[in-house]
């Protein structure tokens, strides 16, 4: 297959990883907005059920409590969607002609999850810091930091292999009810948008595990809180874990989408008008997608 060199002769276009990476910056802050109105609409929903929920209810629905465990709660909610994991689908006409070209798909991996953990990592670390100066626990804030900053790397190169083997092209809900039947494809896209929710959240929960027991085994003071050469041990083991997730997870991403790119060309494929007319005064129908294509 052809490099990321070899695409720039062929398109006339820079494919270079600085060039690809300013076109993802610039489609994710280009209207609509979909990523970034995925991570603020999730951010709202952890603010407003953190503070407005009862103590019952939220000991319930967020494991990690105290002020410093909302960091990050918040960052694992944030990533918990589908900008995390319907990494091709969201992106049809850079990502599926890339799948001919190995080299130059991982490469657009890469700006995706970067991008991404940049966009939820920064804020994430900022409110760790913050919360560490209001609550007097500097060094905790400033390495509970150091670790949102590195996780979201790992955790959406990981997510990302949700949405290469059941991919779906996102299309307005207008559309997706005039096209509801058959209704095992909107059953299978509502799963896929639910699905974020309950899948994603595990992958920081298994690269902070082991820092975490890391920590705990090296010393803990009185209070049950690690040391702070165990808070330093552990924060080296989760960045290190997020890194080798991040390198690993790219390319078993890579792999599972080459081998697997005539069913997501055919999963992906475009369905026809965005906006389908409403049916006629005449009774003739707008035609519906085929029950085998998009989602």
């Amino acid at each position: 297959m052809g490099s990321a060199r070899d695409a720039v002769s062929a398109d006339k276009r820079d494919h270079s990883f600085r060039a690809d990476l300013r076109d993802e910056v610039v489609r994710v802050f280009r209207f609509p907005w979909e990523d970034l109105v995925a991570v603020a609409v999730n951010a709202g929903l952890v603010v407003g059920l953190w503070f407005l929920l009862p103590q019952a209810v939220k000991d319930w629905l967020f494991i990690p409590q105290g002020p410093a465990a909302f960091a990050v709660v918040l960052e694992t909610w944030m990533l918990a969607d589908v900008p995390a994991t319907n990494v091709i689908g969201k992106d049809v006409d850079t990502m599926v002609p890339a799948l001919d070209n190995p080299t130059r798909f991982e490469q657009l991996l890469r700006v995706k999850s970067i991008t991404l953990s940049l966009l939820v990592g920064i804020p994430s670390a900022v409110v760790s810091i913050l919360i560490g100066i209001y609550d007097g626990s500097y060094v905790s804030g400033f390495f509970i930091a150091c670790v949102l900053l590195a996780l979201p790397f790992g955790t959406t190169s990981i997510a990302a292999w949700l949405g290469i083997l059941i991919p779906y092209r996102p299309l307005p809900l207008r559309w997706r009810w005039a096209h509801r039947k058959p209704w095992r494809t909107t059953i299978r896209w509502a799963s896929l948008v639910i699905l974020p929710y309950l899948l994603v959240p595990i992958v920081p929960c298994l690269l902070l595990a082991p820092a975490i027991l890391v920590g705990f085994a090296i010393g803990r003071v009185d209070d049950g809180r690690m040391t702070t050469t165990a808070t330093v041990t552990a924060t080296i083991v989760a960045c290190a874990l997020a890194a080798v997730a991040f390198v690993v997870g790219l390319r078993v991403s890579a792999y599972l989408a080459i081998r697997r790119r005539e069913r997501i060309r055919s999963l992906l494929a475009d369905p026809g008008p965005r906006h389908t007319p409403l049916p006629s005064t005449t009774g003739q129908h707008a035609p519906r997608h085929s029950p085998h294509g998009n989602t």
